[in-house]
């Protein structure tokens, strides 16, 4: 099964107080990235372990220096995702300042989010699993870096009866728990995902937007491989794509995809070389990005810090090519160049 785009609805319903939010954002990611740059230099890729030196393409944003690996085509940062950099942007004060981006303010919001945002996920992975004649309540499930558990809530709302998350952030782990009304969610550290994930009894192994958070990917992959309890595996990862160059024009606008903790990005082609390495075979794959919204973002951004002068060409913006997001994105999902959500 192979599935294209999905509406970008909310993503593009900004708040009036977008500039003030925007620049209080990217000075929040130009620390990260002053953090990031403080890191031993990267010569192996993070995701086949080539070594980088020499490698032809690259590029510089944020002062940061990306390379694609020449053997597998991954992007790299060319700095290391040390242990103490990940503790920094994920666990420092009990995870709550990273929390803050994923948060909501109470139980009803939380169900909101999870309804709009993980449910098509959940329904994905159940819809795949059914063509291949498995049942989701046949199915034991854990989910690493799960957050609140917000895909934890939408998968047992979808059949899924046996749920399991592990997560870092002590934080997240009160607050999903507290919000499912049930112990779900346990205390994971960076350090000990793999160790977690060997040692699940689970059929399915899910990893949604946090592969590429983890310092050491390639041992919870090989983790994955060893672990003859899990059949499937459900990967959402961030793609190498468009957004990247709006990002790299658009230098006052926040970026949201290369920056801070996204220090590398996936290719076809490092996709590819992964699946080979560990074993996997691709059953379904739904491709999503958010081009369209990014670009829609840092122009209307931009035109809103000119103040009056540009009011004009902010509502003219705002009303011409909103209207055209969904078609503009599934264009660029056609061509395989966004997010990628997987089942092996």
């Amino acid at each position: 099964m192979i599935k294209f785009s999905k509406p970008l609805g909310g993503i593009v319903d900004f708040k009036k107080s977008l500039h003030e939010d925007d620049a209080l954002r990217l000075e929040e990611l130009i620390r990260v990235s002053e953090v990031y740059l403080s890191q031993p230099e990267r010569k192996l890729c993070k995701n086949c372990a080539n070594k980088l030196a020499g490698a032809k393409d690259s590029f510089v944003k944020m002062g940061v220096k990306y390379v694609f690996c020449d053997r597998c085509g991954h992007l790299n940062g060319s700095r290391e995702d040390t242990r103490e950099f990940c503790e920094f942007l994920y666990t420092k004060d009990d995870g709550k300042d990273y929390a803050s981006h994923y948060k909501e303010e109470d139980r009803e919001r939380f169900i909101d989010r999870m309804a709009r945002i993980y449910s098509p996920k959940a329904e994905f992975l159940k819809q795949a699993l059914e063509e291949r004649q498995v049942a989701p309540e046949d199915m034991t499930l854990s989910d690493f870096g799960a957050g609140a558990g917000y895909f934890l809530g939408a998968a047992r709302e979808q059949g899924f009866l046996s749920v399991k998350g592990f997560e870092p952030s002590q934080f997240m782990v009160d607050f999903g728990n507290e919000c499912m009304k049930d112990n779900l969610l346990e205390l994971c550290g960076m350090g000990e995902t793999a160790t977690a994930v060997r040692a699940s009894r689970s059929n399915i192994a899910s990893f949604i937007g946090a592969l590429e958070h983890f310092n050491n990917p390639r041992e919870v992959l090989s983790a994955i491989r060893d672990n003859t309890n899990i059949n499937y595996v459900f990967i959402l990862i961030p793609m190498f794509s468009p957004s990247v160059v709006v990002e790299s024009v658009f230098e006052g606008v926040a970026p949201r995809l290369l920056v801070g903790a996204h220090t590398h990005l996936y290719t076809l082609r490092s996709i590819s070389h992964m699946c080979g390495e560990f074993g996997f075979k691709i059953i379904s794959e739904w491709w999503f990005g958010q081009d369209a919204a990014d670009l829609y973002r840092s122009i209307l951004a931009s035109l809103m810090k000119k103040g009056a002068d540009a009011a004009f060409l902010a509502d003219y913006w705002r009303d011409e090519f909103k209207p055209l997001l969904d078609d503009f994105q599934s264009l660029i999902d056609r061509k395989k160049c966004a997010a990628r959500l997987i089942s092996c």
